[in-house]
């Protein structure tokens, strides 16, 4: 790597030879070959951060700079504080085991594990559960590696499951729907999964460009978990964002 730049490992590929890049630390810059049409020797160069490297080449939703670095923002922080998470689980009495999918950079962890007796966290980005969990082990919070659509957990292990902001990131309606099957199974009977999401805006779009969107329509959303096996699901509207409760029955 010379003044941030990442060198190419390997020759490149128009034509014979492949595209590869070097892994870079943080967000210094690469030079990558994007293909068009699925032509391998048509293409063009671009440039791409380290962390944008990190999730294509992961497969992970796509999160562009602007919004990884709104996601860790003190201004953030306070609206969940303030705002989105004490409206979120408003009326909602928290069990002795808790899993959070999605936590991101954690500042929900944050506020949550005050609000629970035991607090397990799945985290899809592994950067970011590493990040987390050196953060909170001392705290007692468990952090683990993986989807949300294959959790790694016992079916009836946990009272609740909470989900904040995060269902938008799940790259279409099959997985999502996946990842709502697999709540209902890791939900010990009688427990709640509850969450928040946003809804559709200009603003939304604009702050998601080369990002992953893919939002939940509210209105739908009752019947597509009433079709797993949740009942009493309510769901509540605020401004630009919805909120729902779902419960697995006794």
């Amino acid at each position: 790597m010379m003044d941030g730049i990442a060198a190419l490992a390997f020759p490149d590929t128009c034509g014979s030879e492949e595209h590869r890049i070097s892994v870079c630390q943080d967000d210094a810059i690469h030079r990558v070959w994007l293909l068009f049409s699925g032509i391998r020797s048509i293409g063009k160069w671009s440039l791409e951060s380290g962390a944008d490297n990190h999730h294509r080449i992961h497969g992970l939703p796509r999160m562009n700079r602007l919004h990884r670095w709104y996601c860790r923002s003190s201004r953030w922080k306070t609206t969940l504080e303030t705002e989105i998470l004490p409206w979120s689980l408003g009326g909602i009495e928290l069990g002795n085991d808790v899993l959070e999918i999605g936590p991101g950079p954690g500042l929900t962890t944050d506020w949550l594990r005050h609000r629970c007796r035991s607090l397990t966290c799945l985290e899809l980005d592994q950067n970011l559960a590493v990040s987390l969990e050196r953060r909170t082990a001392a705290l007692g919070v468990r952090v683990h590696c993986g989807s949300a659509t294959a959790m790694p957990y016992d079916d009836c292990t946990f009272s609740d499951v909470v989900s904040f902001t995060m269902l938008h990131h799940v790259p279409s309606v099959v997985w999502q729907d996946q990842l709502f099957d697999e709540v209902h199974r890791v939900l010990k009977p009688g427990g709640t999964f509850v969450g928040v999401d946003s809804l559709g805006s200009w603003q939304m779009k604009l702050f998601h460009v080369r990002d992953t969107l893919i939002l939940v329509d509210p209105v739908g959303l009752p019947g597509r978990l009433e079709a797993i096996g949740f009942a009493d699901v309510s769901i509540e509207t605020r401004n630009s964002r919805f909120r729902f409760v779902a419960h697995r029955p006794l």
